[in-house]
C-alpha cells in the first residue's frame, strides 16, 4: 500500500490521530464526489444516498482508522466522477493513486472504462487510452520501489485458509451492513422481486443507459468474486458498495429507495 505508508511516513509523528484524521477527511472528500456523481446522474435523493453510503457499517468505521480501505475508495469514487464528467487523464491518475492505495482498486480499470464509452464514438479511443495509461502507469509507479526492494515476493500474502461457513456469512452480512443495514437490503431485494414477478418496469428517474448498469454490475462482480476467494475482512467489498447503492437507484421504487438510504 504504497500511497497510504508513504503518506503515514511523514506524519509519523503524529501519532493514531493524525492517522485517523487523514483517513477521515478522505472519507468526507470520497462521499463529496460519490454526491457529485449522484447529481450528475439526477438522483432526485442524491444528498441522502451519499449519506446512506458513508453510514455503512464497514465504511464508517473504517473512515476512523488507519487501514487503506477508505483511501482506496476516495480515490476511485473521484476516478468515478471524472469519468463521468469526460476528463479520462484525470479520472485516470485518481485511479492510479487508489491502485497505489490498494493494489485491487487496478479491477476497477475495466468497469469504469465500460463508462467512458459513453462519449461520442470518436472520442472512445482517446478516452480510453489515456485512462487505461494514465491509470495503469501511474498506479504502477507507486510499486516500483517495492518490486526493488522485494523482487515479486512483494506480491505474496499470509493467508490463514479459508474461514469457517459462519464466519464468512458474518461478515457479509452484519460486519458489512449492521443490522438496520440488513433491514434496508432485505427491503430493497424484497421490492425488486416483487417488480420482477408482477413484470412491472419502473422507468428509470437516472440519467443513465445500459452499459452504465453493465458497468455497475462488472464492479460489483469482481469485488464479490475477489471478496469469496479468501474472505477474511469485511473491508473488501468496500468498493463495490457504491455500485449497489447506484443499481438500486436505478431499479427500485422511489419510496423503497428512500426506505434503503434511510434505515442505512
Amino acid at each position: 500500500y504504497p500511497v497510504v505508508e508513504f503518506f503515514y511516513s511523514l506524519l509519523w509523528q503524529s501519532g493514531p490521530i493524525g492517522f485517523n484524521t487523514v483517513t477521515a477527511l478522505l472519507s468526507a472528500i470520497g462521499i463529496g464526489f460519490f454526491a457529485l456523481t449522484l447529481r450528475f446522474l439526477r438522483v432526485q435523493h442524491w444528498f441522502i444516498a451519499s449519506l446512506a453510503l458513508a453510514s455503512i457499517p464497514v465504511v464508517y468505521i473504517n473512515s476512523t482508522t488507519s487501514m487503506d480501505y477508505i483511501w482506496a475508495m476516495a480515490f476511485s469514487l473521484a476516478s468515478l466522477y471524472f469519468v463521468y464528467t469526460d476528463r479520462p487523464l484525470v479520472a485516470g491518475l485518481l485511479l492510479g493513486l487508489a491502485i497505489g492505495s490498494r493494489i485491487t482498486s487496478v479491477l476497477l480499470v475495466i468497469p469504469l472504462g465500460i463508462l467512458l464509452t459513453r462519449s461520442e464514438r470518436d472520442m472512445n479511443l482517446r478516452n480510453l487510452l489515456l485512462f487505461f495509461s494514465s491509470a495503469c502507469i501511474f498506479g504502477a509507479a507507486f510499486y516500483v520501489p517495492v518490486a526493488m526492494s522485494y523482487g515479486r515476493e512483494f506480491l505474496t500474502f499470509y493467508a490463514s485458509g479459508y474461514p469457517p461457513i459462519a464466519a464468512v456469512v458474518r461478515i457479509f452480512t452484519t460486519e458489512i451492513w449492521g443490522a438496520a443495514g440488513l433491514l434496508a437490503v432485505a427491503i430493497a431485494v424484497a421490492s425488486l422481486a416483487i417488480q420482477w414477478k408482477s413484470s412491472s418496469r419502473i422507468p428509470s428517474h437516472l440519467n443513465s443507459v445500459r452499459r452504465d448498469t453493465v458497468a455497475w454490475t462488472t464492479a460489483i462482480g469482481f469485488y464479490l468474486l475477489l471478496f469469496f476467494r479468501l474472505p477474511h475482512e469485511a473491508g473488501y467489498l468496500v468498493p463495490a458498495l457504491p455500485f449497489v447503492i447506484l443499481v438500486l437507484a436505478k431499479y427500485l421504487t422511489r419510496p423503497a429507495f428512500m426506505t434503503f438510504c434511510m434505515l442505512l
